[in-house]
C-alpha cells in the first residue's frame, strides 16, 4: 500500500482538492451523468469554493501523495459531505481509509447519533458497503437551476 497521510486541511490545498474534485466528477462520475450534468456539477468551480466552505464551518480532511490530494472529505453538522477520490487513487481501498478518518472525527466532534449523506448515483454502493442505508432517490439542484439524480443516505450509530 501507498505511504499516504490522511490529515486536516491545511491552508494551500484548495488548488489540489479542485484538481481532485474536478477530475472525479469528468472521470469517474460521468459514466451516470450526462455531460450537461457534469457540466453544472463542476464547470465553474474554483480553490476558493473550498476556502469558503470551510470558513462557514466545515470539516475538511484530505488524502496527501506528498502533496497531491489524491482524495478528500468533510463534514458539516449531520452530514458528511463532498467525498471525492482523485481517478488515479480510485479503487484501491485508500478512499475507504479516508472515509473511515472522516466517519471518526464525525462521531467524536458532531453530537449526533445520525449521519446523512447526499450520495452521487456513482458512490451509492461505496455509502452502502461503509454501512449507509439508501432512504430515497431524489434530485440534487446546482447553482445554475439543473437537477440531478442522487440518493439520500442515512447511518445511525450506537
Amino acid at each position: 500500500m501507498r505511504s499516504l497521510i490522511i490529515r486536516r486541511f491545511r491552508r494551500g490545498d484548495e488548488t489540489g482538492i479542485c484538481m481532485a474534485h474536478v477530475r472525479s466528477v469528468r472521470e469517474i462520475c460521468s459514466h451516470d451523468y450526462s455531460p450537461q450534468q457534469i457540466e453544472s456539477w463542476i464547470g465553474k468551480r474554483k480553490p476558493q469554493d473550498y476556502l469558503q466552505t470551510i470558513a462557514k464551518g466545515e470539516r475538511f480532511w484530505v488524502l496527501d501523495d506528498h502533496g497531491t490530494i489524491a482524495g478528500f472529505s468533510g463534514w458539516r453538522g449531520k452530514s458528511i459531505r463532498g467525498f471525492y477520490m482523485h481517478p488515479e487513487y480510485a479503487g484501491c481501498g485508500l478512499g475507504r481509509r479516508l472515509f473511515k478518518t472522516v466517519e471518526k472525527d464525525f462521531r467524536r466532534y458532531s453530537g449526533y447519533k445520525t449521519c446523512s449523506i447526499e450520495s452521487s448515483l456513482t458512490a451509492r454502493l461505496f455509502y452502502q458497503r461503509m454501512g449507509f442505508k439508501a432512504v430515497r432517490r431524489s434530485k440534487h439542484a446546482f447553482r445554475n437551476g439543473s437537477r440531478a439524480g442522487v440518493w439520500e443516505m442515512i447511518k445511525h450509530y450506537k
